[in-house]
């Protein structure tokens, strides 16, 4: 059982933080009930919820900064250009061989 919560934080201005506090007493909660062995001894006995649950969240997504050289409606204007020819007869013929 726990005894003791976990020391307060105060920042710089003499305010909790809060994400600070919360993640020190998840850790400490983890320690006292056997931290990874106890941990490993679940994830053996529920691997679906481990994955599914638990480790799933802890993945962060990788950044990927895209820089665009054009809008979509100008790439758009584009392939309408080279997907459409319009033939003397005033018909739309759709050219599917443009690259």
């Amino acid at each position: 059982m726990l005894t003791k919560p976990p020391a307060i934080i105060q920042g710089p201005d003499g305010i909790m933080d809060m994400a600070k506090y919360s993640k020190r007493a998840v850790l400490e909660v983890f320690e006292r009930i056997g931290g990874v062995d106890r941990l490993a001894e679940v994830a053996d006995d529920e691997p679906k919820w481990f994955f599914e649950k638990l480790f799933g969240k802890t993945i962060q997504p990788e950044k990927i900064e895209i820089t665009r050289e054009r809008t979509v409606a100008e790439l758009l204007a584009e392939l309408d250009e080279k997907m459409v020819n319009v033939t003397s007869g005033g018909k739309f013929v759709i050219d599917a061989d443009q690259e």
